[in-house]
């Protein structure tokens, strides 16, 4: 199913109750009251899979709770609450350029918290509170003559804050919070006339705030706010006349009152900051992810080094427990802070605390990562107690669960191709070595890719998932120093550069990153570009981490707040800086949900082929 996977928010301006709308050629107008008054602000803006380019933000009238929708025939419907008392008001507006042209606003209604959505065909549906209990009430309208001409209002729920959405045939999702606790409730509709046909309520998740979107293709894509904690989350479904089917909930940001609009491409969400009143957007592509090889890309005849694939730094280290690894596994700085730590006594549970912060690098299990797009994953394997770990500082996950999601995940599809980038082995012995392969082969050896050519780089992607899904395992460098066996391959056969940048300090990574990709030209039919997308604590970072967390309640910090550095700034570097001729085989990341990371490779990769 196709589902939508929001990157972390870009500021874009200060304000409060943002509203958003997007058309099909990717034109969105966003409006939100001002933080200081009840004055109301919007803009035009260009989304892509990258970034959302705003024009000015204008002022256009006075209220609160505005809420907006755009058809495709660049018409633009905002509704909004009066400033002193329960009125209703419509404005009707065309497109023009990077601006709206409004037109007078009318009153309609009394109420509050409006949502509004209009389709191609200028049926305008809008749904509100009463403005004295909590029932909801719908109208249909029509666009005539640069007005809306409403129908009747219609009593049909009971609820808080209201949304909806419609499709190009008049079919309608809406989604409302419960009166009395904090679950959340949809309905699908169909409108005939001035009436809609609505289902059956059916509670959809737990939540505050809800938001949808609908597009024609009958993707449903929703977010809300938790009704614990001001975290975000998105769910993904599809419409039908009995409800929404929904796919699982998933954490995108930090925020309050957040906005969702989509077409048949992409999704727009906006939201305010839990803490001040600036607002935040991320664009997101909507896609089948779990088969994004399959169903999204036409390959024709494109090489693997003219592909670009999403990939998971440290991909096992979603969890990480609290047995050390041994002495010989440490990498430098951790060995140094590890060696501090026992000489001044630093109790073990703090020391756990903050090797599992500064060691774990995605929140994701395989399985997770398989679902949400992931094709490339750096795993690091520990010989220890007579089986296979991953490991970063601590032990973490048994390899073996890892093989035992990438097994589930080749049964469940038809024609994908996983990478198994195998490094920085430690505790490995011959007898170990054999073990190791007997285990990888148990669970996934009728899905190893296996050929006598020299150089699986100019092999075409197609190719690969021909006869169905494929794993590739490559000893990228350590352990041995001939292939095992057929399906597992080394340098001569599978090069890829991969060079990180070692620093915690953006600016210097981006320009590391960037010079490496111009100097490397990308990938080549010899070598795999990897764009290694991180950032790294040094010593200094982490003993000042360990020096706040003795003192209680000191701020403290972790390898996901570094991400988020690198992370946010990502879809904009390579909007600035790709070059066609110089292919990003690898968009490799820490803590990818939130990168984005999965989106630009398929969006890339679709570059690349032309579709």
């Amino acid at each position: 199913m196709k589902d939508v996977r929001f990157s972390k928010g870009l500021f874009y301006t200060n304000g409060e109750q943002t509203s958003v709308a997007l058309s099909n050629d990717n034109i969105i107008v966003e409006v939100h009251k001002s933080q200081n008054h009840d004055t109301l602000w919007y803009a035009v803006g260009q989304a892509s899979v990258y970034h959302v380019e705003f024009g000015a933000f204008e002022k256009y009238d006075s209220g609160t709770h505005p809420n907006v929708a755009v058809n495709n025939n660049s018409y633009v419907v905002e509704v909004h609450e009066g400033t002193k008392d329960d009125q209703l008001w419509c404005r009707l507006g065309q497109i023009t350029g990077d601006r709206v042209d409004w037109f007078p606003a009318i009153t309609y209604d009394l109420g509050h918290k409006p949502a509004v959505a209009i389709n191609d065909t200028g049926v305008v549906v809008e749904v509100h509170q009463s403005a004295s209990n909590h029932t909801l009430w719908y109208t249909v309208g029509y666009i005539q003559d640069k007005q809306v001409k409403w129908g009747k209002s219609e009593l049909f729920d009971i609820g808080l804050c209201p949304d909806i959405s419609i499709d190009s045939q008049g079919n309608v999702v809406f989604v409302r919070q419960a009166e009395k606790d904090d679950t959340l409730w949809c309905r699908t509709g169909v409108v005939d006339g001035s009436k809609i046909n609505f289902s059956k309520a059916l509670q959809y998740d737990n939540g505050k705030s809800p938001s949808v979107g609908l597009n024609d293709e009958g993707t449903v894509i929703e977010v809300h706010k938790s009704q614990n904690h001001d975290t975000l989350w998105s769910r993904s479904g599809m419409w039908t006349a009995d409800g929404v089917t929904y796919d699982r909930s998933i954490k995108y940001d930090n925020g309050e009152d957040p906005a969702v609009s989509c077409n048949e491409e992409f999704a727009i969400q906006t939201h305010r900051s839990g803490k001040h009143h600036t607002l935040f957007f991320s664009p997101g592509l909507i896609a089948d992810r779990q088969t994004w090889m399959e169903k999204e890309v036409d390959w024709g005849d494109t090489k693997l080094f003219e592909a670009s694939l999403p990939g998971t730094h440290d991909a096992g280290t979603f969890h990480l427990g609290h047995t050390f690894a041994p002495s010989n596994c440490q990498d430098n700085i951790f060995e140094k802070a590890l060696a501090w730590c026992q000489q001044h006594a630093i109790p073990h549970g703090i020391m756990v605390d903050v090797f599992q912060d500064w060691g774990e690098a995605q929140e994701e299990n395989i399985a997770m990562q398989l679902d949400g797009g992931i094709r490339y994953f750096d795993i690091r394997p520990c010989a220890f107690n007579n089986d296979f770990y991953v490991y970063h500082g601590l032990l973490g996950p048994l390899i073996s669960y890892m093989l035992r999601d990438i097994q589930q995940f080749m049964k469940a599809v038809n024609k994908e191709l996983v990478i198994l980038d195998l490094s920085h082995f430690c505790n490995f012995n011959d007898d170990d070595h054999a073990k190791f392969v007997d285990l990888i082969k148990l669970y996934i050896g009728d899905y190893l890719y296996v050929t006598g050519l020299p150089n699986l780089l100019r092999i075409p992607v197609a190719d690969y998932i021909a006869d169905g899904p494929h794993v590739l395992v490559v000893y990228r460098d350590d352990y041995i120093e001939d292939n095992p066996e057929g399906g597992f391959y080394k340098d001569e056969a599978f090069r890829i550069y991969n060079e990180y940048s070692n620093t915690p300090y953006y600016d210097e990574m981006a320009k590391d990153q960037l010079t490496k990709y111009q100097d490397q030209k990308g990938g080549s039919g010899k070598k795999l570009f990897l764009l290694s997308w991180t950032l790294t604590p040094d010593f200094n970072t982490i003993m000042l981490d360990l020096e706040y967390r003795v003192v209680p309640f000191m701020h403290h910090s972790d390898l996901h707040k570094l991400a988020t550095t690198a992370n946010t700034k990502l879809p904009k570097f390579i909007q600035d800086n790709y070059n066609d001729q110089y292919p990003i085989n690898i968009v490799f990341t820490d803590f990818y949900v939130e990168s984005g990371a999965v989106d630009l490779a398929i969006h890339l990769s679709k570059r690349t082929t032309g579709g």
